[in-house]
């Protein structure tokens, strides 16, 4: 009615931007539920999907080191065994020590205090991946070439699977470090919820609050689903690394041994295998 107070008008605009606020993030969640019930639409109802569970992974093994992954890669993927089936003593060992004297390792870093929460570290990975990369192009490229039924031929052929190896044990380091940092975010960000939710419950103790208290407490609110809506995204991302890390693991449900294993029994046999290279 044009009678409002100068403390009211200042509330009631402070009031639609947190609203304005509050629509656009009910937007957001709207539009990742319709996402979702996309990705996740399942038709008969009789079908069975007790292996998801392995592939939601809250269960992960912390103590799964980087080589584990690595081995197994080399133990299961199929660009490996057509390796083992061109050349002699193709083993996990030799591909990792090829690697070790081709590419400087990243576990260098470690000795100086660097991690994957380091610029530098991640640098250092990024130049290696470019690398590998471009030497495994050269290679193929210079196998494809050569005249068939040659030593030179032979020995491109070598060079390329070297290269291969290589490419394929630091894509399982890619997605083994996007796990690491998955993890290192979603701790940090734990840890600011805790605080976001100390800071809401002390506001919302007062009985009688001004409009400066109620905009204060509102805006808490509000910073409080954010935060905890970037919580569910980095999980998100944990999720997808953590699978693409099994898949070029060389883990997964479409491979010949797990296909003959019922849906249900997908997580116990790819933990096997994985609990095989662990042993």
């Amino acid at each position: 009615l044009g009678k409002l107070s100068k403390e009211e008008i200042y509330y009631k605009k402070n009031l639609e931007v947190a609203l304005l606020k509050l629509a656009e993030l009910q937007k957001a969640l709207a539009f990742n539920k319709m996402e979702f019930a996309q990705l996740a639409k399942v038709g008969p109802k009789e079908i069975d999907l007790e292996g998801r569970r392995f592939y939601q992974l809250e269960d992960f093994d912390k103590t799964y080191t980087l080589e584990i992954f690595q081995e197994a890669a080399v133990r299961n993927r199929n660009e490996f065994a057509k390796g083992k089936e061109s050349l002699i003593n193709y083993s996990f060992d030799e591909v990792r020590g090829n690697v070790i004297r081709k590419y400087p390792l990243i576990e260098r870093l470690d000795i100086n205090g660097l991690n994957i929460e380091d610029d530098v570290y991640y640098k250092e990975l990024q130049n290696r991946v470019l690398q590998i990369a471009d030497n495994l192009m050269v290679a193929v490229s210079e196998y494809r070439q050569a005249k068939p039924g040659t030593a030179t031929k032979e020995a491109f052929k070598r060079r390329a699977y070297d290269e291969l190896g290589a490419a394929i044990l630091e894509q399982v380091e890619i997605n083994f470090r996007l796990v690491e940092r998955a993890d290192i975010d979603y701790e940090n960000i734990e840890k600011e919820i805790s605080l976001q939710k100390q800071e809401v419950r002390k506001l919302n103790k007062s009985y009688k609050m001004s409009a400066d208290q109620k905009l204060e407490l509102l805006n808490a609110q509000i910073k409080l689903i954010e935060t905890e809506r970037q919580a569910a995204q980095i999980l998100a991302e944990r999720a997808v690394a953590l699978r693409s890390l099994y898949f070029s693991a060389g883990l997964t449900p479409f491979s010949k041994t797990v296909l003959r294993a019922p849906v249900k029994d997908v997580s116990a046999v790819l933990k096997k295998e994985i609990g095989r290279a662990h042993v």
